[in-house]
């Protein structure tokens, strides 16, 4: 006998780095596969961000992480996913401080964004620092009510067209959806997203739309 994807995550719920990352490889294959771009896997470990799987792309120049573990976990479009999904964002202290040219500038523009990824379902990060590089996040639900993990690809900005992170969006979408029945979540709580642009809003007005 075997146990299951969700008899799994529940047998070792305080440790998933050891319960996700069998369960997240094929997932990530498929994704990185299906866009050409680099695949990721994401959970909270108390106040960090650390990778439980990562699947390059296929093309030529692919993305690639220079670490498995970040301690600020807004670093990550799937940091940002899991602390809007798991966190009090709006009452958890947060390193607001991050890497990314495209932050939100106070603790007002993290709870208007961590809203927006609330109801959006989905997080994007763009590194202007990095030749616009493009991150996607999504949450992998364990119930309706719980986030276990996020997905995220990524792809150089040279390729990073509204066409191209719609058809990233629309892979991670459904893998994460296939992953989260695969766990227990039958249907995910957030109907599929659709991009509106490439850059995150830039005012809570924005954020709100």
């Amino acid at each position: 006998y075997r146990l299951g994807p969700a008899a799994m995550v529940l047998a070792s719920r305080f440790d998933p780095l050891q319960a996700l990352p069998e369960l997240v490889r094929p997932a990530l294959q498929q994704l990185a596969r299906r866009t050409g771009e680099a695949a990721s896997a994401t959970v909270l470990v108390g106040g960090e961000a650390h990778l439980v799987g990562f699947c390059p792309g296929t093309h030529a120049t692919t993305i690639h992480f220079p670490q498995w573990r970040w301690d600020n976990p807004l670093d990550l479009a799937t940091g940002r996913v899991l602390v809007a999904f798991t966190r009090q964002a709006d009452d958890a202290p947060l390193p607001l401080q991050t890497c990314s040219a495209t932050a939100p500038a106070d603790r007002s523009g993290w709870q208007a964004e961590f809203q927006t990824i609330r109801k959006r379902g989905f997080s994007l990060l763009r590194r202007p620092d990095e030749g616009q590089q493009l991150a996607l996040g999504v949450p992998v639900w364990a119930t309706r009510d719980k986030v276990l993990a996020s997905l995220g690809l990524a792809c150089p900005g040279f390729r990073a067209t509204l066409a191209h992170g719609q058809d990233m969006l629309d892979a991670l979408w459904k893998i994460a959806a296939s992953l989260s029945r695969e766990l227990g979540c039958a249907q995910p709580p957030l109907s599929q997203p659709h991009l509106r642009r490439l850059t995150p809003p830039r005012s809570r007005k924005e954020a709100t739309r």
